[in-house]
This record gives C-alpha cells, structure tokens and sequence, in this order.
C-alpha cells in the first residue's frame, strides 16, 4: 500500500497551535484503515469508553501492531513538514510513537474534553480522519490561556480583538490529519449524522525531553473546561 502525500492546510490558528494537513488521494488509502477499525472493534471483547461518552476506543497499542506501519509513516510525514516550516528536523527533535488507537463515534456520541499531558511520556498528538460524514461533530479545540480571564480586575473579554479565544471548532473533512501538542484541551461534539465518524489518535514522545520520569499528576495551572450549552451532550 502507497502511503499518499500530505500538505499543509491551516497553519494560522488564532492563537492555538493546531495545524492541519489534507491527504492527497486518500479515498482508497483511508477505506483500508475504516475496515481495519471496524474489524478491531469487532474482535474486541469489550466497549472501551470514558466519562460515560459512547465513543468506542480501541486499545491505545496499535502502533506495534505491523497493521497500522503506513498510518505511522503518514504521521511521520505530517510531523516532518511541520518540523520544516518551524526550520527544523527529526536530527532536532526525534520523536517516538507512545500510544495509537481508533475511535467510531455514531449518531449521538461525543468526546468530552480533555488533554493529553505526559500520557505514556508524550508531548505531542495528532488525529487522523479516514471517514468524517458531514454533521458527525466538530473538533474543539481550547486555548491554553482560557483560565486567564482578567488582570487587575480588568475583563481581558473586553479587549477585543486582543484576547485569545476560549475555544475554537474545527470542522474536519475525510482524509485530514490534525496535529497539536498534548496541553491543548480538545473534544468532538456530539454525532448528528447517521453514519460513523472514525478517527485514529497518536501520542509521541521527543527523545531529546523525556518525561517517563515526571510525576504522574504533571505540575500545570489547573484548567477546567465547561461543557455545558457547548454542543457535548
């Protein structure tokens, strides 16, 4: 199987660093990796979900699984270009794959947000979308600065345009890859189609900073995110 070529399609994120990149010709690319999905959640003995969302989740393993080496290699070329636009290389920044895993959502599922801080050592994540039908529930995506509110009393919301957003919703097309690092607070709203969204998520590690050390609990400003009237459900 061919892996297809990627390109950069969203690199200005209003201040959160999110980046984007289409797959080219990825119809029969992606097929493969839906029916490899379906076929994981069939084998599997259990429905794996959290927080009561619906979502199905595969085991976080497959990246040792000899089945998904060109999804990881489409990864790899993502994270290159990336890599290249910030003038740097994988002889910089050497990155390891921790964890992989496929979610189907179908109508009326959700993610609740979350982040990915220190998961199995990782720094870095991304997702990639080999079947999204339209209405199947869009990426959000929150700043990291979402806690700083006010400075001396001043609503910072009052600033506009010179405030960062609380959230931004990226609707994400079929064949796209999404990656950004592991403190951004992220979701998916709810399903409202009636066929499957599947996604792929990956954590990697940067050789040059590991983390397998650090405390469990990572020492970062406590943020919550308000999911109520916000499309989870």
């Amino acid at each position: 199987m061919i892996v297809p070529k990627v390109a950069p399609v969203l690199v200005n994120n209003n201040g959160i660093p999110f980046f984007v990149f289409q797959i080219e010709n990825h119809k029969a690319f992606s097929e493969v990796f839906v029916q490899h999905s379906y076929n994981l959640q069939k084998e599997s003995q259990q429905n794996i979900s959290y927080q009561g969302e619906g979502t199905w989740h595969s085991s976080d393993n497959l990246h040792l699984n000899a089945k998904f080496t060109q999804l990881k290699i489409l990864f790899n070329e993502a994270i290159t270009l990336l890599w290249q636009m910030q003038k740097c290389s994988k002889t910089d920044f050497e990155w390891d794959y921790k964890a992989l895993w496929v979610n189907i959502s179908k109508f009326g599922d959700h993610t609740f947000p979350h982040a990915h801080w220190g998961h199995a050592g990782s720094l870095f994540g991304g997702v990639y979308y080999p079947q999204v039908p339209k209405n199947s529930g869009n990426l959000r995506l929150f700043s990291p600065d979402k806690k700083l509110t006010s400075v001396g009393g001043f609503n910072l919301k009052q600033l506009t345009p010179f405030h960062l957003p609380t959230y931004i919703d990226l609707e994400v097309k079929s064949g796209q890859v999404v990656l950004f690092p592991n403190w951004i607070g992220h979701g998916v709203l709810s399903n409202k189609s009636f066929k499957d969204r599947i996604s792929y998520t990956f954590l990697a590690g940067i050789k040059q900073f590991p983390i397998d050390d650090w405390p469990q609990t990572p020492e970062l400003p406590n943020r919550e995110w308000d999911a109520s009237n916000s499309g989870f459900e």
